[in-house]
């Protein structure tokens, strides 16, 4: 089950508080996730399924 509040998606991910927040400014920062592998958080496919959903709640909010 998708949810658009992100909350699903922060509470579904087995990563730290501090690995989540910092995931969450390389995405507001624009920061490629092949990029992102010189200094690992955790797995790039980690990465993508923690992004996928926020990028498409960023994208519902920019159209709405």
């Amino acid at each position: 089950m998708f949810s658009l509040t992100g909350m699903r998606t922060w509470n579904v991910v087995r990563l730290s508080t501090a690995q989540k927040r910092r995931l969450i400014e390389c995405l507001m920062l624009g920061v490629p996730v092949y990029r992102q592998r010189f200094q690992p958080v955790c797995s790039a496919a980690t990465v993508e399924k923690f992004y996928r959903p926020l990028r498409l709640l960023r994208l519902c909010r920019a159209l709405a």
